[in-house]
């Protein structure tokens, strides 16, 4: 039923939908470049293995993403990759492909970063902390790192 509620307004353009949870919808989005401040929250994490590309200009829009799930080698993030959004709660990151997380990530209200057979070797260039570690805490779970 919630599937049917966020499809409802705009049926034909999942660049505005609220939630994106199927590839097709997630692959259109990303292909098109049809990213909205709409989107809040993203799963990819099928039962078939397939990749998909995310760049840049597509997640730039994406500037209210409070969730995002990404299955192990889902995703092939370009290196211009960027997490937009400041309202980034819950980032879940399979398979992660870049050697560390985008400088220009917004970070300051992120509550939960796992990391699940990455090829991390640091987490962000520079100074990415919270602004007062005092007020704000975050699960940092790193499952496997690569060498």
């Amino acid at each position: 039923m919630g599937w049917a509620i966020v499809r409802e307004k705009y049926p034909e353009n999942p660049g505005e939908w609220s939630r994106l949870w199927e590839y097709e919808d997630i692959k259109s989005v990303f292909t098109k470049n049809m990213g909205s401040k709409n989107i809040e929250g993203m799963i990819l994490n099928w039962t078939q293995v397939v990749t998909i590309q995310l760049h840049a200009e597509a997640s730039k829009k994406m500037n209210q993403l409070r969730f995002l799930e990404v299955g192990p080698n889902m995703v092939e993030l370009s290196q211009d990759f960027e997490l937009p959004s400041h309202e980034l709660r819950y980032l879940d990151l399979g398979g992660y492909n870049l050697a560390s997380m985008p400088s220009n990530s917004h970070v300051d209200n992120l509550v939960v970063l796992r990391l699940q057979g990455n090829y991390l070797r640091h987490l962000w260039e520079g100074n990415m902390g919270a602004k007062d570690s005092r007020d704000s805490a975050i699960d940092v779970a790193i499952v496997q790192w690569c060498d």
